[in-house]
């Protein structure tokens, strides 16, 4: 029997597959209004749902595919970042380092011991990515620079961090909160071994 928190999660996950909501925060919000309220599901909850519709929806195959592009070209981004910024190390961070891209939000990386954000993001157009946009947020280590850069497959949140040992450690720069984290070459290992996994 599917409880109710689960059927708001459930209700969420299709609205926002079918594009009626902006994030999936809006989503929850809208299915618990339709169902006349009900407990807030986890987001992680959400996506399992929206996770399956797409599956349904696109084939598994075709949803393996997309899945693989996305992780792909966050791999092209780190070599990028590997070469303009040959002294600072690259990770990327929570869902995205577990091998889970989609639509619902950016993957998170790092650049730790890098130069300013502003001048990272020029250099990432001189290679070729769209114009990005650079904001600011309040970290543990103070205020950091953040470069959002959308292109194709590509969605990423890069927070440029201070060359500090907390700045490496697998928790949260926001709300300490553990964190799955990898470097460069882990994450190549990732998308390796989900590339030669046929399930």
């Amino acid at each position: 029997m599917v409880g109710p928190t689960d059927k708001v999660a459930q209700v969420a996950a299709a609205v926002f597959h079918a594009g009626d909501a902006a994030s999936l925060a809006e989503a929850v919000e809208w299915a618990r209004v339709e169902l006349g309220g009900g407990s807030a599901p986890s987001l992680a909850t959400v996506r399992r749902h929206l996770e399956t519709l797409r599956q349904e929806s696109l084939g598994l195959e075709q949803w393996r595919a997309e899945r693989i592009e996305r992780l792909g070209a966050i791999e092209e981004l780190l070599q990028t970042l590997a070469y303009i910024e040959p002294d600072s190390v690259c990770y990327v961070v929570g869902r995205a380092a577990e091998g889970y891209v989609d639509a619902t939000g950016p993957a998170h990386l790092r650049v730790v011991g890098s130069r300013v954000a502003a001048l990272v993001a020029d250099d990432l157009e001189q290679q070729g990515f769209p114009p990005c946009e650079v904001s600011s947020l309040a970290t543990c280590m103070g205020s950091i620079g953040v470069i959002h850069l959308n292109d194709g497959p590509l969605h990423v949140a890069l927070a440029i961090l201070p060359e500090k040992q907390e700045s490496h450690q697998p928790r949260s720069v926001v709300d300490g909160r553990s964190v799955a984290l990898v470097d460069e070459v882990g994450f190549r290992q990732l998308l390796e071994s989900m590339s030669t996994d046929p399930a």
